[in-house]
């Protein structure tokens, strides 16, 4: 294929000076990139239960605005939840519509529609797999939680059901139950154009609806050979299971079958799990599953970070080791990463650090994640991280070696169109001709390459992957990946096991660019202001820009300061400090390549360096009216910020032209206080200054006396009655922790006027009331084991 590939008949020379956007290890080609979509309770769609007339068309909105999230994360594959309580979010002929779908069950959507067809046609547009989800014994969540419809199964067979508690499950034990939940997973595999059907870790329930006793009956009816009933249940679910696969491959053998069991399978599995164990709480066998290999893959569901009891690197290497040749995701827990969540993870790094260990470990194919709403929701930055990082480039679900491998026909009479409205051009296609097997293409990977002439190796390598569509056009962007480029695209097909086919013949689409001229700020500029635009004029023909600033004119990848990616011609930058120098780059894209670098020009910015605190220092005697003095820095005028440490209100905020200030009003003695100052040129403001923190005299209102007391004493205030102002006199006659407090009628404490340690004496301290309403007020003296109070009147 090397061969064929490079003797298409098209050249262009180009020259390539290239970085790759995004950071960390390189991407894989093939892998399984999941997300659960949960319909029960409504947690990722639909949002709400819409009671109106329209509720349908609502519904399918906000499902194409969740593939869009999904796709442009770079998620290529969702897992849809169609039978959530033995019900249907599609059009079932054996159950009833799902009360989460419309508010009551078996009332069909409005306007009438399918969801599940609807989210396989519009995920296949999007060239993402779908995966119906289904739950095979949970009936009742919560009995009696909404009514049943006549038509659901415990209504019609209610012997079936097990209840434990409020909890309402089908009977493992039945053969009747297997029958039927064969019947409604095989229904949905001949109908629909699924590749995958999946199911999660509800098999006999949780605690505390454990099971016990209840279906002793059943086991001693029909022990099939089994002495141990716990053996028994295992073998209901393993019996199901191998009953739903066989079924499967008989209809459709392409369409996979996976599994999301709890992710520990034996406490103490591998040594040093602890917690709940698949195999005897819920009875369910994994390892069962994957050595009859009656299943496609695994997901177990690793809920955890690493190290502790549940050490995601010990579970995920112990189940990468029981495949048995079967793919194998991860489950991951997305929701985790909620700050809201009482068990969210501690790092915010933990599920893109289990994706990294994922890609470095033995046997691992992918993950999927739970749940979409928590992916799109961004919790700690997660999807950004998908977007620029993890996810940047799109990536091909892996082959299973086990199903069909016909490779396909490649696409047909690649063409560039060109629309005469948007002057966009797109990539079209002809369907490829019908493989031996009889498949043809179900969706495609467009591939841009920055070589005329790119090779077999050029197709393994992810970043080439413009993207995966499931219709015969792509119109490409004018991402900027490399500079200086010419563009040329290529087409593969690929089958409904994701087997690739060859490339099509290479398109190139005319659109030259040249590097931009730059406007403003001019080359060495030295007053950049804060908030300045950084221009350039527009090129023809190009549809993006790329500007680069650093803070080296070689742009060496630590000295970057920020990459901005848009259609327009300008950009507001941020990032920079105070009175520096940096240096500035832009790039043009077009859908048919990238433009060399502009010429690189320089600025300094303008506005003040955070001035420099000088006094008050960290003193504990400080004036009431203390005079603040700090470093010009560059400011013309100053913004003065004073605090109070233990309230956090602002006690001063004023602004002078300064570099000292005196403040007008006096500050509360004992108090300590914190403050700021933030300079001001005519190209912005500083940064705020380090905080400063000084403590007032707390005897700065108290006047000592002469004489030497012999006893405790509390004089009354006078004036009293008061207007404002009043003097409280006292007497101590050894030295000790002193306190004289202000307390209203109602016994609440209103002011501290000395809380300090002070020698014997008698003294006086003024109160000063401009704050407090009239009325009466007790005044209370506390040193050592005395205690002493009166009232005072405050007339206004």
């Amino acid at each position: 294929m090397k061969l064929w590939f490079r003797c298409i008949a098209y050249a262009v020379t180009i020259v390539i000076i290239g970085f790759e956007i995004g950071t960390g290890q390189s991407l894989p080609k093939r892998e399984f990139r999941g997300a659960w979509i949960a319909t029960v309770t409504n947690l990722d769609w639909p949002p709400s239960l819409y009671r109106t007339s329209l509720a349908g068309e609502l519904q399918r909105t906000d499902m194409i605005n969740l593939l869009d999230q999904l796709h442009a994360l770079g998620i290529n594959a969702v897992i849809f939840q169609v039978r959530t309580e033995c019900d249907a979010l599609y059009n079932s002929p054996y159950e009833p519509w799902s009360y989460w779908l419309t508010g009551e069950q078996g009332v069909a959507p409005s306007p009438l529609y399918d969801p599940l067809a609807f989210v396989v046609a519009e995920a296949h547009k999007r060239g993402m797999e779908v995966h119906a989800w289904f739950n095979p014994y949970r009936a009742e969540r919560v009995v009696g939680n909404y009514p049943l419809h006549s038509t659901h199964i415990t209504r019609l067979n209610p012997g079936w059901a097990i209840q434990i508690g409020t909890f309402k499950f089908l009977n493992p034990a039945l053969a009747e139950v297997r029958n039927h939940v064969a019947k409604v997973i095989a229904d949905v595999v001949r109908r629909y154009d699924v590749e995958g059907v999946h199911m999660d870790d509800y098999f006999y329930p949780y605690s505390p609806n454990s099971i016990t006793h209840q279906d002793t009956a059943d086991f001693n009816r029909d022990k099939r050979g089994f002495s141990n009933i716990a053996d028994w249940r295992r073998d209901n679910v393993n019996l199901l299971i191998k009953q739903i696969y066989d079924s499967v491959q008989a209809i459709r053998p392409v369409v996979k079958f996976g599994m999301s069991p709890f992710g520990i399978w034996k406490n103490n599995v591998p040594v040093g799990i602890s917690g709940t164990s698949g195999y005897d709480a819920l009875y369910a066998d994994a390892t069962a599953w994957l050595s009859g290999r009656y299943i496609d893959y695994i997901t177990p569901q690793l809920y955890w970070p690493f190290g502790g009891g549940q050490d995601y690197n010990l579970l995920q290497t112990w189940w990468s080791q029981q495949l048995n040749g079967r793919h194998f995701y991860t489950g991951n827990a997305t929701y985790r990463l909620n700050p809201g969540e009482s068990s969210a993870f501690a790092s915010a790094s933990e599920i893109s650090n289990q994706i990294r260990f994922n890609r470095n470990a033995q046997n691992s194919h992918g993950s999927i994640q739970f749940r979409a709403k928590s992916i799109t929701a961004n919790f700690r930055n997660f999807a950004d991280t998908l977007t620029n990082d993890l996810f940047r480039h799109p990536s091909i679900v892996a082959v299973m070696d086990w199903k069909e491998r016909v490779i396909p026909f490649p696409p047909r009479n690649i063409r560039v169109e060109a629309d005469p409205v948007t002057k966009l051009s797109t990539l079209k296609w002809d369907t490829p001709f019908v493989a031996p097997d009889g498949d043809t293409a179900s969706r495609y990977a467009v591939y841009r390459f920055t070589k005329s002439n790119p090779g077999t190796g050029d197709l393994d390598v992810s970043r080439n992957i413009l993207a995966l569509t499931g219709i015969n056009g792509r119109t490409p962007d004018a991402r900027i990946d490399t500079p200086n480029v010419s563009y040329s695209y290529a087409v593969t097909a690929l089958d409904r096991n994701n087997n690739e086919s060859i490339p099509s013949n290479l398109v190139s689409i005319a659109s030259p660019v040249t590097a931009p001229l730059l406007a403003s700020p001019s080359n060495g500029e030295q007053n950049f202001p804060r908030q300045g635009t950084v221009r350039w004029n527009r090129v023809s023909s190009a549809l993006t820009y790329q500007l680069q600033i650093a803070g080296n004119a070689s742009f060496s990848p630590g000295s970057l300061i920020g990459t901005y990616n848009t259609a327009d011609s300008s950009v507001v930058p941020g990032g920079f400090l105070a009175q520096e120098t940096y240096y500035w780059r832009v790039v043009a894209g077009s859908q048919g390549g990238a433009s060399p670098y502009s010429p690189v020009w320089s600025f300094k910015t303008g506005w003040p360096k955070a001035p420099l605190l000088v006094a008050p220092g960290f003193i504990m005697n400080a004036d009431r009216f203390p005079t603040f003095v700090w470093t010009k820095s560059g400011g013309t005028s100053f913004r003065l910020k004073i605090v109070d440490h233990a309230t956090n209100a602002v006690q001063i905020d004023t602004t002078v032209n300064d570099t000292v200030a005196t403040t007008r009003r006096g500050l509360e003695p004992g108090k300590i206080y914190r403050w700021q100052v933030l300079a001001t040129n005519a190209y912005g403001s500083s940064d705020w200054s380090e905080e400063g923190r000084f403590r007032v005299d707390p005897l700065a209102f108290v006047e000592k006396l002469e004489g030497v007391p012999s006893t405790y004493q509390l004089a009354q205030n006078y004036p009293n009655p008061f207007n404002a102002a009043t003097t409280i006199q006292f007497a101590v006659p050894e030295s000790g922790l002193v306190s004289l407090r202000i307390y209203d009628i109602l016994g609440r404490e209103v002011a501290t006027l000395i809380d300090d340690e002070l020698p014997p004496g008698i003294y006086a301290r003024q109160f000063y009331a401009d704050d407090f309403p009239s009325g009466p007020y007790v005044y209370v003296l506390s040193a050592g084991r005395n205690r002493i109070a009166k009232k005072m009147l405050l007339v206004k």
